[in-house]
């Protein structure tokens, strides 16, 4: 059978998907479920067909005269139907074409066709696109995958052995790499872009609760070897760090894979702070250094990455969207540039040409609260996580569409007094139930509009040292402080607030 019907649809809330469907007649009798469309995407739903063994989907623009095939992994079951997406479509008018396969062969007289299926262009406002036309991550400006991109689909089944043909241009030859970390660490080797597709949830094993005493420090059984790298007479020696062997082998913890496996090639450990003199944990992190055209998107609107998040080095061109992050133990999705410190306190924060990396573009993900019962710092303060989005070091970003969700610390823009972030939009956000750093800020010049601030129980937006906040157009709903300007040892910080709205906000 075959249905021509012409679906209406644009993106209108954070999700990368509208919330219209097909029309209800057509679900009742033709086998479609559903139909959703949205910014350079589309999918469908079908109903399983007797007989079949599996199926195969096609895709066309309007001016094209033959179908092309979608990737096999973007058919599969899903809540006991036949879900088939199609990603990285320019703005236009498709249709798609859906076929069983019975005894070995596509039956073409259960085909299913929709047409006149319209997508939308994503919105590429902000800092991360501008002056810049190459293309944020693996797709180009007009939403299709840029030339010679690696494409690589990851579930939690395939996390540790999916493998991926990189050519390194290091070495000159081309090399499989296999394992979602050792893939994404070895693209600083390559000269292509690189496109992972998250389907469904990839988990990484967690760490044992820990016990503390009531003054907040191990118990006895859990103390850390503080003899061994603070030396006589309180005397700070050398920076060194715990890592995972260590942790494990001295009982100051254990992991738990009784939920996920391991995902191969996460950094745990436990630092010491020569400085601090104190002791701070970094666990579950993948760290990617030196990427370069990188998109890492959820296929669906399943896609989760849990109990893990990315920290990102030296990286530029770099495109997370679609994704809900959940029990991070430290950040969700951090990016840091090559230190560049301030050299004098009297100066501005912004000599961009001091921040090499940049353009990144977060956009239409979720990051709930984040989990972290086994946080061995002395101020005790990651136990929801670390910061969801945190920033220093980089310049030209945008994060737009996300949803922050009951977050303890949201957003860190520059680490310290002395870093420098440099043209950071934030648009089209919606910050729920979080306590703080929507953002924190220092040294770095951002855009803030059209965001909604939805009852924060802390302070909303902390502007520090030398930071600029142009924030306009936005909606603040009872949050408990909203702006907080503090000078500290810098240049003094600067919000400039037009034509927002404060719904019983106390914004002093």
């Amino acid at each position: 059978m075959r249905i021509k019907r012409l679906i209406y649809g644009s993106l209108l809330s954070l999700s990368i998907f509208t919330s219209l469907s097909l029309f209800g007649v057509v679900a009742a009798t033709n086998g479609v479920e559903n139909v959703k469309t949205g910014k350079e995407c589309l999918y469908a739903e079908f109903d399983k067909i007797t007989g079949a063994s599996s199926y195969n989907a096609y895709i066309k623009g309007a001016n094209i005269s033959s179908y092309e095939p979608l990737d096999p992994e973007l058919v599969r079951e899903v809540n006991n139907n036949i879900r088939v997406d199609a990603v990285g479509l320019m703005a236009g008018t498709y249709s798609l074409k859906f076929v069983p396969v019975i005894n070995s062969a596509e039956d073409t007289t259960k085909a299913i066709e929709l047409t006149e299926i319209s997508v939308e262009a994503d919105d590429r406002s902000g800092y991360a696109h501008f002056n810049y036309s190459l293309g944020v991550g693996a797709y180009t400006d007009d939403g299709t995958l840029k030339d010679n991109t690696v494409v690589v689909y990851v579930t939690e089944a395939t996390k540790n052995d999916v493998t991926a043909s990189m050519y390194n241009t290091k070495d000159k030859i081309r090399e499989n790499i296999t394992g979602l970390a050792n893939i994404l660490k070895a693209q600083r080797y390559s000269n292509e872009p690189l496109d992972i597709r998250i389907i469904g949830t990839i988990g990484a094993a967690t760490w044992n609760q820990i016990e503390y005493d009531p003054d907040g420090t191990y118990k006895a059984n859990k103390n850390l070897p503080t003899e061994n790298v603070i030396g006589q007479n309180d005397v700070a020696l050398p920076h060194q760090n715990l890592d995972e062997s260590a942790i494990i082998d001295g009982e100051y913890n254990s992991l738990d894979t009784s939920t996920y496996s391991k995902l191969n090639g996460l950094t745990n450990k436990i630092i010491y702070d020569s400085e601090k003199i104190e002791f701070d944990s970094y666990y579950n992190m993948l760290d990617i250094e030196y990427a370069s055209n990188v998109t890492v998107e959820g296929i669906g609107d399943n896609a989760k990455i849990e109990q893990w998040g990315f920290t990102w080095k030296k990286s530029n061109s770099i495109e997370i969207k679609n994704l809900t992050f959940n029990n991070y133990p430290e950040d969700a999705c951090a990016f840091q540039g090559p230190d560049t410190k301030l050299s004098n306190k009297t100066t501005t924060a912004y000599n961009i040409d001091n921040v090499p990396q940049g353009n990144i573009w977060v956009h239409n993900n979720t990051f709930n609260q984040g989990k972290n019962v086994w946080d061995v710092c002395k101020d005790q303060d990651k136990h929801e996580g670390d910061g969801a989005t945190d920033v220093k070091y980089q310049k030209d970003i945008t994060y737009s569409y996300n949803h922050y969700f009951n977050n303890h610390k949201t957003g860190l823009v520059g680490g310290s007094e002395n870093n420098i972030t440099a043209n950071i939009t934030f648009h089209h956000n919606w910050y729920q139930g979080n306590q703080s750093r929507m953002p924190y800020a220092r040294q770095a010049n951002m855009h803030m509009y059209n965001n909604y601030y939805d009852t924060s129980t802390g302070t909303t937006m902390q502007i520090y040292a030398g930071a600029y906040a142009f924030i306009e157009n936005c909606y603040f709903k009872k949050d408990n402080k909203t702006f907080e300007l503090n000078n500290k040892e810098y240049t003094t910080p600067a919000i400039k607030s037009f034509n927002n709205t404060f719904d019983g906000s106390k914004t002093t």
